[in-house]
Order: C-alpha cells, then sequence, then structure tokens
C-alpha cells in the first residue's frame, strides 16, 4: 500500500471554505483509491475546540499529527490554548467587533512558513514513510526540505499568488503577503508536480517553469439536483465564507447593485449563507441573514439564480460549483468567471461593472423562463466535475509521476 502525507494548514472540513473543500477532495479520492493516509495540520484553527477528524472530514482511517491539539481519544482532539484562543475570536459577536473597529484594505492571503517552525514539524514525522508528500499552496513548502529526498513531492496550487496579488491590487486591495512571479517561481522548482484548480493556471505554472509536471483537476462535486427550479419568486442565493474577499465583494454589491434590483423588483430577497453573514455592518432591506447553514438545499430550492459579485482574484470559485449542483445559473465578475471551461451553454453570466451585474440580475429576476433554461445549463454543466473523474485522473498522474522522480533519483537526474 502507498502512503501520503498531506501537509495542509487546516482540517479539510467540507462546506466551510473553498480551500477546505478543495483540500478534501484530494484526502477522500486518495483513501478511496486505497492510499494510506497521514494528515499534518500546521495551523492552529479549529471549526470547534472539541473535534472528531473523522466526523469533521467525512473519512476514517486517516492518520493525523495536529500539533496544536492534544489528541483525546481515536481520532478525537482538544485546540491547546492558542487554537480555543483563536476558536473564541471567530465568535460571530467578538469578530464582528473586531472587524467594524479594524477594516483596513489588507487581504491576508497566506502565511509562510518559518524554516524553525518546519523543521520542529517535521520531527513529529520521524519514523513514518511516505511516498507522496502533498503541500497545501506554496506557503508551506519549507516541509519538503526537511523530509527524505525519496519523497515525490506535489504541490497544491490553489491559486497562482503572484497573479492573485496583481488582481487584488487591481481594485485597491493590499493582499499581504504580497507574492512576487520570482517567488512562486523559486518555491515551484521544489517540487516533483504541481496541481492547478484550472487549465489556465497549468499554463501559468508551465510557464513559470517548463520542465515543471503539472495537472489541472477542478475541485469535483456531486449533482445535487436532477431536475431545473421551478421558482418563479425573486430571490437570489449568495454563499460565501468570512474571507476577507468575499466581504469586499459583497459590500460592494449591497452598495452599488443591490439598491437597483429593489428599485426593479421591490420584493426581491436575497439570501445570504455562510460564515459571511456575521460580517455584515448592516442588514439591507430584503436581505436574508442565515449564517452557516451545512444543508442549504432548501434555501437553494427557493432561489430563481445566485451571484458570486468577487471583484478580484484568481482560481476556480468552489461556491459556483455549489451553485450549478443545485441547479442554479450564476451572475458574476470577470474574477469569478476565469477558470471555469468555456461552454457555448455555460451557466455563467458575466457583468463587466455594477451597472451591468445589476441590469443581468434585474433581466433574470423578471424572467423564470431564463432562469429555468439556465437551471438546466447548470446541471449539464456540472457533470464534468464529477468526484470518480476526478480520483480517476489524480491516481493514474501521480503513480506516473512518482515513477518519474523515482527513476530521475536513481539515475542522478533530479536535484
Amino acid at each position: 500500500m502507498k502512503s501520503v502525507l498531506l501537509v495542509l494548514d487546516e482540517i479539510p472540513v467540507l462546506n466551510t471554505t473553498g480551500h477546505t473543500t478543495y483540500n478534501n477532495a484530494f484526502l477522500t479520492a486518495l483513501v478511496a483509491s486505497g492510499f494510506e493516509v497521514t494528515m499534518l495540520i500546521t495551523g492552529n484553527r479549529f471549526v470547534k475546540p472539541v473535534f472528531n477528524v473523522d466526523e469533521d472530514i467525512g473519512v476514517s482511517g486517516v492518520n493525523c499529527v495536529i500539533p496544536a491539539a492534544f489528541k483525546l481519544r481515536g481520532n478525537s482532539f482538544i485546540g491547546k490554548p492558542i487554537g480555543l484562543a483563536k476558536w473564541l475570536l471567530r465568535r460571530p459577536v467578538i469578530s464582528k467587533i473586531r472587524r467594524s473597529s479594524a477594516r483596513s484594505n489588507n487581504i491576508y492571503i497566506g502565511n509562510w512558513l518559518s524554516t524553525s517552525a518546519a523543521a520542529k514539524f517535521a520531527v513529529g514525522l520521524v519514523g513514518r514513510n511516505f511516498d507522496y508528500v502533498f503541500i497545501d499552496t506554496i506557503f508551506r513548502y519549507e516541509v519538503i526540505k526537511h523530509l527524505p529526498k525519496n519523497i515525490c513531492s506535489i504541490l497544491v496550487g490553489h491559486d497562482v499568488f503572484h497573479q492573485r496579488c496583481v488582481s487584488l491590487d487591481s481594485v485597491g486591495l493590499n493582499p499581504l503577503p504580497f507574492v512576487t512571479i520570482e517567488q512562486e517561481r523559486q518555491v515551484l522548482a521544489n517540487f516533483d508536480g504541481v496541481i492547478a484548480i484550472t487549465a489556465e493556471e497549468a499554463l501559468i505554472y508551465e510557464s513559470l517553469l517548463p520542465e515543471c509536471r503539472v495537472i489541472a483537476l477542478p475541485s469535483p462535486i456531486e449533482t445535487r439536483v436532477s431536475v431545473a427550479i421551478r421558482c418563479s419568486k425573486p430571490r437570489v442565493l449568495y454563499v460565501a465564507s468570512r474571507a476577507q474577499i468575499n466581504v469586499d465583494g459583497l459590500i460592494w454589491f449591497l452598495d452599488s447593485i443591490w439598491p437597483k434590483v429593489k428599485e426593479r423588483h421591490p420584493e426581491a430577497v436575497l439570501d445570504v449563507v455562510g460564515s459571511i453573514g456575521p460580517e455584515l455592518r448592516r442588514v439591507d432591506p430584503g436581505v436574508c441573514v442565515h449564517g452557516r447553514v451545512d444543508d442549504y438545499s432548501v434555501i437553494a430550492s427557493q432561489a430563481m439564480c445566485a451571484i458570486n459579485p468577487i471583484r478580484a482574484g484568481s482560481g476556480l470559485k468552489i461556491k459556483m460549483l455549489d451553485y450549478f449542483s443545485y441547479g442554479l445559473g450564476c451572475i458574476t465578475t470577470p474574477a469569478g468567471a476565469a477558470g471555469f471551461p468555456p461552454d457555448d451553454e455555460s451557466p455563467i453570466a458575466v457583468a463587466a461593472d455594477d451597472a451591468e451585474f445589476a441590469a443581468l440580475l434585474n433581466s433574470w429576476l423578471a424572467n423564470s423562463t431564463l432562469c429555468h433554461q439556465q437551471s438546466e445549463r447548470a446541471i449539464r454543466y456540472v457533470q464534468q466535475f464529477s468526484p470518480e473523474s476526478f480520483a480517476r485522473r489524480l491516481c493514474c498522474w501521480i503513480h506516473a509521476l512518482g515513477s518519474n522522480a523515482a527513476h530521475e533519483l536513481s539515475t542522478g537526474k533530479a536535484p
């Protein structure tokens, strides 16, 4: 049985954030394909103070190394003091007070893991043998420097971060840390292979380092409905985590777009689902804040369409895959649409500015037939993101990658 080490910033709990959902897809695919999987969690953010990893990730039998938590019984843990403190600070009331008193244009996109921290984490892995190591984003690449050279190293890119920084900067936001193209190129050189979340980003990785072996693996998702929506009431769905880029986009939507929609459709309702809810400084007319909901299928079934008003960024927007899986078409920005495979019958409508966004949403809400057609398109479109295809392509690629890495090491061609 081949063994895999996953180095992640936090436990890949489903349906909390896009990046944890994407990481969970790798974990699930590897376990289902017969790999022995160990997770090293380098961060100290936990969804609950006391948690059971098997329950949170939906997979059993995964070995867990979590330095920021005390192990209880089985795969149950309790966070150490700093983890508990961070959990408390993220409670809705406290979080809202902190955010409202510290509003800024800073967008935190990651945190470089130091060499000393990486070395300490590696000590906790002594005596364990791995065939592959998957590193979650460029920010944790230091870990592979402290692992045996014969392990096939794979970067799960999530984003081309230098590109994301440029995108955020272009709309007046301040990405922290700011990643340069040269920094990203230097990090890529440490890996045997790179997984990009979109085909476009795979091409960028290849241009940065032509000898790099790259595969594009968009996040997989199960289709949740098979029948297009029948709703004709003007309800709109928005699902998002509390990430600052989402908060920025929703505030822009509420300030510049929603008033134009309410003027045309006074009865319109915007359902806001996810941990972004407590971050709102105000609740506008017609806005219904639900908070984090494990199963929002009922809310989705009441919507005519969905939105993703993100102003900047890169990578595949996983919330939009969720929309499609529920049979909802989506109105978004060029940044939101980036990375999705082109299709003559795409369920995505792209608005270049706030006026066009409002015009599109008004036209959709006035036309239930159009929304029904977009719903049918969404159900067809999402089929290409099946978990079975994801697992099959992943396993074929890493087996080939591992064979190449072993050959280069044995012939002295590896760095």
